[in-house]
């Protein structure tokens, strides 16, 4: 099971997309929440969840970060939690059909990884990570934070 990180002090938090329906993952209650809004092309749902006064993330914009930027992955892999593992920004990844990419970059994640953050030096959230490539060594891909606007999605 991923992660997932308060990105606003009224407790709304981002995810990655896949397998999260009215505030569900992969069939098991995340916490006390309610799908806000889900996004299958970026790969990402926002999720508004109990709670007040809850610590929260920045979000980075995605302009500002540089291919060769240092990054920390922090995830769930395989049940173990808030495993933390460091790497670059090795590209850019084009989403076709949109002024978008993806960012690919290799700090190590496992499978079980997805929805966990990626985050530059500062603690700021860059990317949410979404996948693996499982016949290349830390060759992974994250979709930036920032794509969860709600005004947008």
């Amino acid at each position: 099971m991923g992660a997932y990180w308060t990105i606003s002090s009224r407790a709304t938090r981002v995810d990655y997309g896949f397998g999260i329906r009215h505030g569900r993952r992969e069939g098991l209650l995340t916490q006390d929440c309610a799908l806000t809004c889900r996004d299958a092309r970026q790969d990402l749902a926002v999720l508004q969840v109990s709670g007040k006064g809850l610590p929260f993330v920045s979000i980075v914009d995605p302009a500002t970060v540089a291919i060769g930027q240092e990054v920390v992955a922090i995830g769930n892999p395989q049940g173990f939690a808030n495993t933390v593992s460091d790497g670059i920004v090795s590209g850019k990844l084009p989403i076709t059909g949109a002024d978008k990419y993806k960012f690919v970059f290799s700090a190590p994640i496992s499978p079980g990884s997805s929805g966990g953050g990626l985050f530059d030096r500062e603690g700021r959230l860059i990317a949410i990570t979404i996948a693996s490539r499982r016949n290349a060594q830390n060759l992974n891909i994250a979709t930036p934070a920032s794509y969860a606007d709600l005004e947008q999605m």
